[in-house]
């Protein structure tokens, strides 16, 4: 009985955070939405960095330049998924904040993702998804290491 119950308890949040570690965009592929995987991917990094996000994160998240990140806030500003603020910290850096339909937009590419997942999941045995609840934080935390170190 008590397996049963660590077996519904699988940490769908945490195998989430480690495929977008490698290709979120692979849970997204079929998602219907007027934006491409790459600005949903932005929104997510907008919204995992807030409550200010600068504009420098989202390209090192996107491995793209910063004009090439200005060009993706642009394009969501106008769609009104985000609005444009200065960093209380350093008033001369621009930082990107979620709207309220910019969160929305977020939370269904999100719950659409964290949906799929679950179905990839429900092939495991009790055992598998038992290894994946343990293991699972220990690789975030060494990515999270990587990702601070700026060598992923």
């Amino acid at each position: 009985m008590e397996r049963n119950k660590k077996m519904k308890s699988l940490d769908i949040d945490s195998f989430y955070e480690l495929i977008c570690c490698f290709e979120p965009g692979s849970l997204l592929a079929d998602y219907e939405s007027k934006l491409s995987i790459n600005e949903l991917k932005a929104l997510r990094v907008i919204n995992d960095n807030t409550p200010h996000c600068p504009v420098q994160i989202i390209g090192r998240s996107l491995n793209i330049t910063k004009s090439g990140a200005t060009r993706f806030i642009t394009r969501l500003e106008n769609y009104g998924l985000i609005k444009k603020c200065f960093s209380p910290k350093d008033g001369r850096v621009c930082c990107i904040i979620l709207t309220d339909e910019g969160s929305k937009v977020n939370r269904g590419a999100s719950d659409y993702s964290k949906r799929k997942i679950n179905k990839i999941l429900a092939g495991l045995s009790n055992e598998a998804k038992l290894c994946l609840n343990k293991y699972l934080p220990e690789v975030l935390k060494n990515i999270n290491n990587f990702k601070i170190k700026n060598e992923f």
